[in-house]
């Protein structure tokens, strides 16, 4: 013990510490955020969950969708906007060949014109015989958090069927209303809607709102609604535990983390082209042509149909792609329910107490060592964290920081390498000047 206790261990031990508050303080703590109204530090950190991703690389998927393009070949072919019926004669040739569900990633509101709802009524036409098509919702996300009073109540008559009572904990974003929501008609067709909004952390988006709530009720994302849908998950079976992390959802056999919005981390596949997509041209040149062979492959499958191109589409950056169109995000977070492969923070002592023994480690190996073997034993000791960190995520999926580790053990090392350099150098001029009283000036510099 006594050994333990020298100097030089407590020195840098002083140093590890120093490191570990400093670290603590940027990584956990608003100080960033509330002096340059950006949070730089944990930023970085969520740039290192993506780098986990990337270098993970593809996942095993579930195999059950296929993503429809309103590509610019479609556009071309069909012009823009495609009109509403060509939406229903697709969906209802999908519904028709065994798809287990069609969701459209795209707002279908109220006719603006005779045009428009002529051709309405010959989507609800078209669909009318099917019993497994989502359409979508577009909420209004406030800056600030709304009362329950302050709802568009007109629109509740719409949508209102579709939505799960909330528990009334604030468990969830609140909204007063819908930028857009199906036409009644439109809605009365359907077996489901989910919202499609996505909220990007500094540009990127790494989750998603599981649940929006409005007018008292909770409405689930797209993603969510086609994997409830196709587990058979009925309202009855979910339910909600409200915890220090957030909220804990259960949803039949389910069960998972959600955070203080009641977002949930996406699980992403792969690269997009890891989900196999079609043009939606294609389908309805398939049908003139009635190719059946082409239709098989939307047998038992979750079809989701949205915009690729950039002129209509939103593109947003993700962990696995700089630009995304937004549906390839819902078929992510569908295939994460389904798989059940939710990504769970690694809990947050657990976290400490690494980065408190990793720095002392590494600034009691940089006050003993020849700095050269100090950086190879200190660059040994992180590599086997940031390997632990990979295999956490790639085979458990957990996610450990890696920022803060890597950020806490470099200061550590360069504060503890530079004092010591500071005070052997002090000492060896004690030294030197000492042996100069008695010994020749040129003798001792030799």
């Amino acid at each position: 013990m006594d050994k333990f206790l020298t100097r030089k261990n407590l020195v840098g031990a002083g140093f590890a510490l120093g490191a570990v508050l400093l670290s603590f303080l940027l990584f956990n703590t608003p100080v960033f955020e509330t002096t340059l109204g950006t949070d730089i530090f944990a930023i970085l950190e969520r740039k290192g969950y993506d780098v986990l991703m990337q270098v993970r690389g593809s996942r095993r998927p579930s195999n059950d969708v296929i993503l429809v393009r309103l590509d610019e070949y479609t556009v071309d072919k069909l012009g823009w906007p495609i009109s509403h019926d060509q939406y229903g004669a697709v969906i209802a040739l999908l519904s028709t060949y065994g798809a287990k569900a069609v969701a459209l990633d795209l707002g279908i509101g109220q006719a603006r014109s005779e045009q428009d709802s002529i051709q309405n009524d010959l989507m609800v036409q078209y669909l009318a015989n099917a019993h497994n098509v989502f359409n979508s919702i577009l909420p209004f996300i406030p800056e600030a958090t709304v009362g329950k009073t302050d709802v568009d109540s007109t629109q509740a008559a719409v949508v209102g069927k579709f939505g799960l009572r909330s528990p009334g904990k604030n468990l969830f974003l609140r909204i007063p209303y819908f930028d857009e929501i199906p036409f009644p008609a439109l809605a009365q067709v359907s077996t489901g809607l989910g919202h499609i909004t996505v909220i990007p952390e500094d540009g990127v988006i790494r989750s998603i709102p599981l649940f929006i709530e409005y007018s008292g009720k909770l409405y689930p994302s797209m993603g969510f609604a086609l994997a409830l849908h196709a587990l058979k998950i009925g309202p009855g079976q979910i339910s909600f535990s409200p915890n220090d992390l957030g909220v804990m959802v259960k949803a039949g056999s389910l069960e998972f983390q959600a955070g203080h919005l009641g977002e949930v981390r996406i699980n992403y596949v792969g690269k997009d082209s890891m989900i196999p997509s079609v043009s939606f041209f294609d389908i309805l040149n398939a049908a003139s042509n009635k190719d059946e062979r082409f239709f098989a492959q939307f047998k038992n499958k979750v079809c989701i149909i949205g915009p690729t191109t950039r002129s209509i589409g939103d593109f947003y950056a993700t962990p696995v792609s700089a630009s995304s169109p937004g549906y390839v995000t819902h078929a992510n977070f569908y295939d994460t329910v389904m798989t059940g492969n939710f990504i769970d923070r690694a809990d947050a002592i657990l976290q400490f107490v690494i980065l408190l023994i990793l720095t002392l480690a590494i600034g009691i190996v940089a006050q003993l060592s020849q700095t050269r073997i100090g950086v190879g034993v200190s660059l040994g000791i992180l590599a086997v964290y940031l390997l632990f960190a990979y295999f956490s995520f790639a085979s458990g999926n957990t996610w450990f920081n890696i920022v803060e580790p890597m950020f806490a053990t470099f200061i550590c090392f360069g504060s503890t390498v530079a004092y010591r350099a500071a005070t052997e150098g002090k000492q060896k001029k004690v030294i030197t000047n000492m042996f100069e009283r008695y010994v020749d000036k040129t003798v001792v510099q030799n």
